[in-house]
């Protein structure tokens, strides 16, 4: 099975990631890499990825002390979710279309 996760917070999804695209911004993929060899490549990557899992870790501890203060759910959302728009060129869709399509050769 085939997912796909776009998202700018690698932290989130490196732990069932296998590959990390790299996208320019306006749209077109760039590079594609393991992740791990991304991580022991680029310094500023695995220090951006460390910072991430920090935040990751801190919210993780806000929800707990949340959870054991509540009595009882009223179905709200803990944590405010960040929604963002944007576009992805015909060029990109293509690509990734192209990618899904089996070679026949």
């Amino acid at each position: 099975m085939l997912t796909i996760n776009l998202t700018h917070n690698v932290a989130l999804t490196s732990p069932i990631a296998a590959k990390i695209i790299a996208v320019s911004l306006d749209g077109v993929a760039q590079e594609v890499s393991d992740i791990s060899e991304v991580i022991s490549m680029d310094k500023n990557f695995a220090a951006e990825l460390e910072k991430e899992q920090a935040e990751i870790e801190v919210e993780e501890e806000v929800m707990d002390q949340v959870k054991k203060g509540e009595k009882e759910a009223d179905g709200k959302l803990i944590l405010a979710e960040d929604i963002e728009e944007g576009h992805v060129s015909w060029k990109a869709i293509k690509l990734f279309l192209k990618a899904l399509v089996p070679s026949s050769s």
